[in-house]
């Protein structure tokens, strides 16, 4: 059994959180660059974008725009 942490968009599990818009390279949230064994890494420690309920539209019309372009 996972315990969960829910925060807003009950996408937290253990302290770990799972963005969908990760792979964007200019995302809405506010990420950090971060440096990590010599090279640059998007950190959203921070971020609470995705757990904000009014950003809930925004974040399904990046998941249907990449899903139709993944056909």
């Amino acid at each position: 059994e996972i315990p969960l942490r829910l925060v807003g968009s009950e996408m937290c599990i253990r302290d770990s959180c799972f963005c969908p818009l990760y792979e964007r390279e200019h995302c809405p949230g506010n990420p950090e660059y971060i440096n990590s064994k010599g090279r640059v890494i998007k950190s959203c420690m921070h971020c609470t974008f995705p757990h904000e309920a009014e950003n809930y539209d925004i974040i399904m019309q990046f998941l249907k725009k990449k899903a139709e372009t993944e056909k």
